[in-house]
């Protein structure tokens, strides 16, 4: 085994002032060296007020978070502990020295732990490394960074007990690199940005395992209403493996968001990712392209009369895939009207275009295609779902794959 020592900094020719933080601090620190803050919610306030690029160092120790903590400000919330790698140069999830956990209590069991966002604008410049989270049982996300360009998620150890997302990466541009993710809704959900704040990402060298979801990208912005639509990233040498609590995937990757979450009710989303040197094996299912989220129900439960389309890029290259249900599915139409043929609830994509560039040919066995010439579904209580619609679809996995009821 080997070992990781994570230091962060900002590269930036801006004075950084530096805030401390020990649990043993006393009760009026003031997050100098002598009188550290006690907790990690006083060091972050005091980091969105002060300007430039403030580093918040967390000394070794335990932090109980009771209450979303709100980064607004550039800043980096810097531990610094040593984490075991295995010979393949992923985390193991067992910290050697130095351990920093921030536990969420009952209190945040339906919260998101800490936010990264400003209300109506994009933040610049929030790093976050060397630390260990572990969310309640709940719903509520360990992290979540909405409109946030030039970030860095790296070195940490993020568990929950299944229903907690861990990363929500939304609209946001940076690294997510070298973390661990154990037990989670998902590892990461990572999805579309806009002109202002565009998703361009990076996830490399992260172990996600035992979840429902290893990665999650989504080409529409979820979990905010800003109108994202395109999401470029990269996927290499990550573990996204034996994720098997239910219908669970190492990567899944569809046009739509959840709308239930918050978006700008956007009818089509584009992702263009290239995925190397990953560990997909194990998993209940070992890749999903999807549609994601099309309904024929809004939230609201009106007939939603939108045409759901969009536009999928990915090129495989130097994966492992090994399943124990299915190696994968591409489906237009969600994942889980698929696997269920129950299509009475979902919509399928119109005028969408899969182009899956598979050097390995990883999609010829135990693949399931669901990629009809007409919707399967005929019925109530929507009238556009009267008659059997002609869906248009284009897929290509290397080559042209016909439509077929």
């Amino acid at each position: 085994m080997h070992k990781l020592f994570f230091v962060f900094s900002i590269g930036l020719a801006i004075h950084a002032q530096t805030i401390h933080v020990n649990p043993y601090g006393p009760a009026n620190g003031d997050g100098s060296s002598g009188a550290p803050f006690n907790n990690i919610a006083a060091a972050v306030a005091r980091a969105n007020t002060i300007g430039g690029i403030p580093t918040i160092l967390i000394d070794p120790g335990y932090y109980p978070i009771s209450d979303t903590i709100k980064i607004e400000a550039s800043m980096t919330l810097q531990g610094s502990e040593v984490l075991q790698v295995d010979p393949q140069g992923w985390p193991t999830g067992v910290v050697l020295s130095g351990e920093r956990r921030l536990v969420g209590t009952s209190n945040v069991a339906n919260k998101t732990m800490i936010s990264v966002a400003k209300s109506g604008s994009v933040l610049y410049n929030v790093a976050i490394g060397g630390i260990s989270f572990e969310g309640v049982a709940g719903t509520g996300s360990i992290l979540d960074m909405a409109r946030v360009q030039n970030a860095s998620i790296r070195g940490n150890i993020s568990k929950g007990t299944l229903s907690n997302p861990g990363i929500n990466f939304l609209a946001s541009s940076g690294e997510i690199r070298d973390n661990y993710m154990f037990q989670l809704l998902a590892g990461a959900f990572v999805s579309g940005g806009y002109t202002a704040s565009p998703a361009n990402v990076i996830y490399s060298s992260n172990r996600s395992v035992h979840g429902r979801v290893g990665l999650f990208l989504v080409g529409t912005s979820e979990g905010i209403t800003d109108p994202g639509d395109h999401l470029n990233i990269v996927v290499q040498h990550n573990d996204l493996s034996n994720n098997t609590a239910g219908n669970s995937v190492g990567l899944r990757i569809t046009i739509k968001g959840n709308e239930a979450l918050g978006t700008a009710g956007l009818s089509a989303g584009y992702i263009q990712a290239a995925i190397s040197s990953n560990n997909l094996t194990g998993n209940t299912t070992g890749i999903s392209i999807d549609g994601g989220f099309v309904t024929r129900l809004k939230p609201d439960g009106t007939c939603d009369q939108r045409t759901f389309s969009g536009t999928m890029s990915l090129s495989f290259s130097g994966n492992t895939l090994s399943s124990t249900v299915r190696n994968s599915v591409v489906s237009l139409t969600p994942l889980q009207a698929t696997l269920s043929q129950n299509f009475s609830a979902a919509q399928y994509l119109h005028h969408a275009t899969f182009l899956i560039a598979d050097s390995d040919h990883l999609f010829q066995n135990l693949t399931t295609i669901d990629h009809p010439v007409k919707d399967r579904y005929v019925g109530p209580p929507c009238p556009m779902d009267m008659t059997a619609e002609v869906l248009n679809n284009t897929l290509v996995i290397n080559t042209l794959i016909p439509a077929k009821n």
